[in-house]
């Protein structure tokens, strides 16, 4: 999920018995195509990704602060260099999940199932590992340059490797 920082503290996940995650799963479920929603926290929007089941996930700033883009890669090489090729490798069909606003310029990027209230609204430097959550490295925030990016979805493969990603673009407010 990812969210403005001061929004993603109002998610609960399934956290103290929070229904967040659920609704979100039912979203995502009601929606085949693309495997993604925008939907609002306490009056802001966030997205959710489904990224093919239990797994990991990388998180990658293309352009500091303009472009951030998670994968969710399958490969027989483990190299970093793989995943960095994965993640900038040009993609052809992306599909457009929608916009969500950013307006502290932290973006807070967590697995779903996590509450979101150790999320800092501000941090030191450009990106920070949210401490205490209950998977570790489960959770972070990154300083972002802008306060609107669209949210797409797309694959790519090199090789025998591929990996689905989920872009978020900064945009000009019009």
């Amino acid at each position: 999920m990812c969210a403005d920082a001061r929004l993603a503290r109002q998610w609960r996940g399934i956290e103290n018995g929070g229904r967040d995650y659920e609704r979100v799963c039912a979203m995502l479920t009601q929606s085949a195509e693309p495997p993604g929603v925008v939907f609002e926290i306490s009056g802001g929007t966030a997205a959710a990704w489904e990224m093919g089941g239990g797994g990991t996930a990388d998180i990658f700033a293309m352009e500091p602060g303009d472009t951030i883009r998670i994968i969710r890669a399958w490969t027989d090489i483990d190299s970093t260099d793989i995943f960095t090729e994965l993640a900038g490798a040009d993609g052809g069909n992306q599909t457009i999940i929608g916009t969500i606003k950013v307006p502290t310029r932290y973006l807070a990027i967590l697995w779903a199932t996590e509450s979101g209230e150790l999320i800092p609204e501000r941090i030191e430097g450009d990106i920070q590992r949210v401490r205490g959550t209950s998977t570790e490295k489960s959770a972070y925030v990154m300083r972002v340059k802008n306060e609107m990016y669209r949210c797409s979805h797309d694959e790519v493969e090199i090789g025998d490797s591929r990996a689905i990603r989920l872009t978020l673009s900064s945009i000009q407010e019009s």
